[in-house]
């Protein structure tokens, strides 16, 4: 039992790790959009 309990805290946390990443990435595209434009208006 123990260990079923310890298997799904592990897939829990890979999940919520998963779910960071792809956050952090969403964030870093945004940003990375962002200073087009900026640079694109620059010029």
């Amino acid at each position: 039992m123990p260990e079923e309990k310890r298997r799904a805290e592990q897939k829990k946390q890979e999940g919520r790790q998963k779910q960071a990443k792809q956050e952090r990435q969403a964030q870093q595209r945004k940003s990375e959009e962002l200073k087009k434009k900026e640079w694109e208006h620059k010029k």
